[in-house]
């Protein structure tokens, strides 16, 4: 990181550095938007849930994030890039083996490493669920993980409660990503995570 930035006159640092700050500035903005709409109790309930993680966030990318996450909680996440519609960014579903994450394949890395924090709040933060099917087709291929029920991260449920606390999670993830000096892993995309080739054989996209 810091080889990267030490030349002053190097322009292609440029466009990093604008979005570094951008990471860095939205995610204060929003912490004062999502405090007015969230409970004291419940803002500190999801701060309660990331001090519980008992992560070293000094190590932190996104893969060795998840793999403390299987470890902590003996069970597996698997995450791999889907093809939703354009106001669907992401789905959890905790299905009878494995927790399953699917994100945008065809957003901004650094937006799919946010939907997968996401994801990984409602999990961590016990959400109810919600029948999938009201919001994606029944034919759809994952249905076969779940038994229509799951968690989805779309645009026409922003305003709801678990939807804030959500993202503050994420928030406070970030906060700490600050303080580590680790918030550049949030712009790396993400790699093959550890079982997933388990589930994408399984759909014919081997190759």
């Amino acid at each position: 990181m810091e080889s990267s930035c030490g030349k002053g006159n190097n322009r292609t640092n440029i466009p990093f550095l604008l979005l570094y700050g951008l990471l860095y500035c939205i995610p204060i903005i929003r912490c004062y938007i999502i405090e007015g709409q969230i409970s004291i109790m419940r803002w500190q309930y999801v701060r309660s849930v990331v001090e519980d993680l008992r992560y070293d966030f000094r190590q932190f990318e996104i893969e060795n994030f998840i793999q403390h996450l299987e470890a902590q909680r003996a069970r597996s996440i698997l995450c791999t890039p889907y093809d939703f519609r354009p106001d669907v960014t992401g789905v959890w579903i905790p299905a009878e083996t494995a927790d399953y994450i699917f994100y945008s394949r065809y957003t901004h890395p650094v937006h799919q490493i946010h939907i997968v924090l996401h994801e990984i709040a409602h999990m961590l933060l016990k959400h109810e669920h919600m029948k999938i099917s009201e919001v994606l087709p029944v034919d759809t291929d994952i249905f076969h993980l779940t038994r229509d029920m799951g968690f989805m991260n779309s645009s026409s449920i922003q305003d709801d409660q678990q939807e804030q606390e959500a993202e503050a999670f994420v928030y406070l993830i970030q906060q700490q990503l600050v303080a580590a000096r680790r918030f550049d892993q949030l712009t790396r995309a993400i790699t093959s995570i550890k079982g997933l080739d388990r589930f994408t054989d399984t759909l014919g996209w081997m190759g």
